[in-house]
């Protein structure tokens, strides 16, 4: 971590943390929904018809493409039984460093299709910048 000023709790230029868990790789889409316009989903990488999650976007205004890879890290239901995993991206130009996104939510009620996705992971370790 590299920090400008004097300050440990203050800004800083670089810095990274590493993540230990269940990661799995997966595709988001851009769907259209007659309700609400475009929502993103969270699919496997041999996709099927119904998608894992839908994808929460960390930054809503971020322009992303139809189709795109991510590394979901699983973090298991949250109090309201909603499964939750972490989404990153690979950075641009980088060996093995990636970014958060947003997050991925099932909210299929007992469908724990997420938590079924990430049955055959191996624990690994991602460098989030």
């Amino acid at each position: 971590m590299s920090l400008p000023g004097l300050d440990p709790f203050g800004t800083v230029n670089y810095g990274y943390m590493e993540i230990r868990g269940k990661v799995k790789s997966g595709l988001i889409r851009v769907k259209k929904d007659d309700d609400e316009g475009q929502k993103l989903y969270v699919y496997s990488v041999a996709p099927g018809p119904l998608p894992l999650a839908e994808h929460r976007p960390d930054d809503p205004n971020l322009e992303v493409l139809p189709e795109f890879d991510i590394q979901l890290h699983y973090l298991g239901e949250d109090a309201y039984r909603l499964e939750i995993a972490l989404a990153f991206k690979l950075r641009e130009g980088s060996l093995g460093e990636y970014r958060r996104i947003g997050f991925a939510s099932n909210h299929y009620h007992g469908t724990q299709r997420l938590k079924s996705y990430f049955e055959d992971s191996c624990e690994t370790v991602l460098r989030v910048i």
